[in-house]
């Protein structure tokens, strides 16, 4: 049976073909989208919590507070940049001549984030590792706040965030033949709609990383 969540893995042409024939509900591609958002949020707050200690006196209190607002921007994020993910594809579609609309590519890009739910899981992991090898030096001791960027290139942070965009990879794989759907294009060119602005951002994610 095609539109199965085996198609969407394994033969997403089948999957979106499917899927265009029962219209352009946003329902199941905004949980899984969510899904990822929420993961990064609790990743985002547990990041946080070790360094609450170097707030200075006056803040001190919220930092717990302040630790939420970061997961809940982390979450926010993911919801944005999956609207621009979707926004880039349909802008660079219609240059191509892409027809279809914006609802139906913004579902099918939202699709296409489900591998991303695999590799956001595997990162946590690699946050837990860093979490539990992490050791930070007194407040007092901090003369050069550089070192918390410093401490961010620990190889496990690096190595998780590597193999998120390996999933990234996977996502645009699905998001060509999503696209190619959405808005009638040839492979070719849906190719190209996803590959332009996804290249960027993975190239972007290594220079921060790296």
């Amino acid at each position: 049976m095609a539109g199965t969540t085996q198609d969407l893995f394994l033969n997403p042409r089948a999957f979106f073909d499917a899927k265009k024939a029962e219209g352009d509900s946003l329902k199941v591609p905004a949980l899984i989208v969510l899904a990822i958002g929420i993961v990064s949020a609790i990743s985002a707050y547990v990041l946080a919590l070790p360094f609450l200690q170097y707030l200075p006196s006056e803040i001190a209190g919220l930092g717990p507070v302040l630790a939420a607002f970061g997961g809940i921007f982390a979450l926010v994020m993911v919801l944005v940049v999956w609207v621009l993910f979707a926004g880039v594809f349909y802008g660079i579609s219609a240059l191509l001549g892409g027809e279809g609309s914006f609802k139906q590519t913004l579902a099918f890009v939202g699709y296409g984030y489900a591998p991303q739910l695999v590799g956001t899981a595997i990162y946590v992991v690699f946050v837990w590792l860093f979490m539990a090898n992490l050791v930070l030096p007194p407040a007092s001791a901090i003369s050069d706040p550089t070192i918390f960027a410093d401490l961010m290139k620990d190889p496990y942070i690096q190595i998780g965030g590597i193999i998120n965009l390996l999933f990234v990879l996977w996502s645009a794989n699905i998001w060509i033949f999503g696209v190619k759907s959405a808005r009638n294009l040839s492979l070719k060119n849906a190719a190209i709609a996803v590959g332009i602005p996804v290249a960027l951002y993975v190239l972007y994610t290594l220079f921060s990383l790296l």
